[in-house]
């Protein structure tokens, strides 16, 4: 009974990260993307009038853990102490490091580097994550046809 036991719980343990789980973010090196911003909003900054001026012809909705903001292809999330935990970007604004939508994926890895994994979304293309470890931050940068269509900065907390 025990051999069955310890059979079924390392094949759901292999199943779950073969097939569920990202395994390539477990191997992936960490990037620092602490400075990272799109626009004038980072990671984690607290939503401040001006901030809140700029997102004034954004849609606003209230959420269960925060409020989310979007206006066309600009999409900000915050928690509830009001400070930014995600942000995806269109094609009218660039990351702090010069990236911007249209990009080729050979300029992605010019400013971050290989340091990344991949996997692809249906509807949004394919995904290159680069991971901050020690500032709990993915960085997602979606392509089709070897140039950027999408990019997101999120909190992974």
């Amino acid at each position: 009974m025990f051999v069955l036991l310890s059979i079924f719980i390392l094949g759901s343990v292999a199943f779950f990260i073969a097939f569920i789980y990202p395994v390539g973010k477990l191997f992936t090196a960490s990037t620092d993307l602490s400075g990272e911003s799109i626009g004038e909003f980072s990671l984690n900054e607290e939503l401040d009038a001006h901030h809140i001026e700029q997102l004034a012809d954004f849609e606003k909705r209230d959420e269960d853990n925060g409020i989310s903001y979007r206006h066309n292809d600009f999409f900000i999330r915050t928690n509830e102490e009001n400070e930014i935990t995600s942000i995806s970007m269109g094609e009218s604004y660039s990351t702090s490091s010069g990236l911007s939508i249209g990009d080729s994926r050979n300029d992605v890895e010019e400013i971050y580097g290989e340091d990344y994994y991949t996997y692809s979304e249906m509807g949004l293309g394919d995904a290159m994550v680069y991971i901050d470890r020690e500032n709990n931050i993915e960085f997602t940068i979606w392509t089709h046809e070897e140039h950027i269509r999408y990019i997101w900065l999120a909190s992974s907390d």
